[in-house]
């Protein structure tokens, strides 16, 4: 069976789903976007109507400070 783990290597260089981002912090997507709306994680960039990923160095800080 395959591993439908995302692959966050080197994720502080990409732009990350919010499959990833539910991932890296064990959560589900709509608690991600509920994080955003009450500003414990950064507003996401949109490309187009349907389209958002996140800045994977400022994930990283998010989750260093949670981590630490």
């Amino acid at each position: 069976m395959a591993d439908l783990t995302p692959d966050l290597t080197n994720f502080e260089q990409r732009k990350l789903t919010v499959e990833q981002v539910a991932h890296l912090f064990s959560v589900s997507n709509p608690t991600v976007r509920r994080w955003v709306k009450k500003g414990l994680l950064p507003e996401p960039e949109k490309y187009g109507s349907q389209t958002t990923r996140w800045d994977g160095a400022k994930i990283k800080e998010v989750f260093d400070q949670r981590s630490a």
